[in-house]
């Protein structure tokens, strides 16, 4: 069984989404235009016999034995082979996400399969992006500013460069990762990361209904190893006392990840951090 069968004539195969089928599109002594279509899940995506196809800008993904066989000819240079992150295959809505590769990279700029994306009308995309290292080995923050008509967020990530989103190394799971904390959950760390690798990230907000808003605009992350060795000692330490003053003098390290100096202080016993809470300056300092 397919989910598209031809027998022979002259035909135009334009923007269908075809899932779960042996066949997804079977061709037999036929002549097409096949573009825009999106096959998924089947056994086979395409099975051409003695036919005439003209084919671009089609998708394939997750076809158990392959995406094309016979005489279906040349693909064309527009056809990508990404998981298109439809809403919910299991429930049977195939509408595309708002991280999927295949929206507006079909020919004529449109969508590829058969239902175009439409951000919801409810609700806008996140703003106010940033990125940093969360101070651990593998590991990222990513902080967006709240929508205040929003339900929630997904959070979308891959390494770099280009489509698609599809990572997933993430301990809290594969992209896209749905934020289901309500409007004010707008952040999260990512862990379980590879360090030296850069990652892309992106978020979009979705409604009452699940429809998401357009992506923000794309933001990169290199993670990192986390610090583990301290900067040096500072150097030359002097103390001058007067009736209600003592001044402190020493010299900074250099290291370059050095960022202040830390002093604790205390009016009895050694150690001096029992009760007092650290200060820092970058540098000398007057006790009163």
């Amino acid at each position: 069984m397919a989910g598209i069968a031809i027998d022979g004539g002259s035909h135009e195969i334009i923007n269908n989404t075809i899932d779960g089928f042996p066949i997804g599109l079977w061709t037999y002594s036929a002549t097409a235009d096949v573009y825009n279509n999106l096959i998924t899940s089947c056994d086979w995506g395409m099975n051409c016999a003695t036919s005439t196809l003209t084919m671009d800008s089609n998708g394939f993904w997750n076809n158990s034995m392959g995406n094309m066989v016979g005489a279906c000819g040349d693909p064309g240079s527009g056809t990508l082979y990404y998981n298109p992150f439809y809403m919910d295959r299991a429930g049977g809505d195939f509408r595309l996400r708002a991280g999927s590769p295949y929206i507006d990279t079909g020919s004529w700029t449109r969508d590829i399969g058969a239902l175009e994306f439409v951000p919801s009308a409810l609700v806008s995309a996140p703003s106010g992006l940033t990125t940093q290292l969360a101070g651990q080995d593998g590991q990222v923050r990513f902080t967006w500013g709240k929508v205040p008509s929003a339900s929630g967020y997904q959070v979308y990530y891959a390494a770099s460069p280009g489509w698609p989103y599809d990572g997933d190394d993430a301990l809290e799971g594969a992209s896209p990762i749905a934020m289901t904390g309500g409007v004010a959950d707008t952040s999260i760390v990512l862990t379980g990361l590879t360090n030296g690798i850069q990652y892309h990230l992106d978020v979009s907000s979705y409604d009452a209904t699940g429809l998401e808003s357009d992506l923000t605009a794309l933001y990169y992350a290199t993670v990192t190893p986390a610090d583990q060795v301290p900067p040096s000692c500072p150097a030359g330490l002097t103390a001058t006392a007067d009736d209600t003053t003592i001044t402190l003098s020493w010299t900074n390290p250099t290291d370059a990840d050095w960022a202040g100096t830390m002093i604790r202080r205390n009016t009895s016993t050694y150690p001096a951090s029992t009760g007092m809470e650290p200060s820092f300056t970058p540098d000398g300092h007057d006790l009163r």
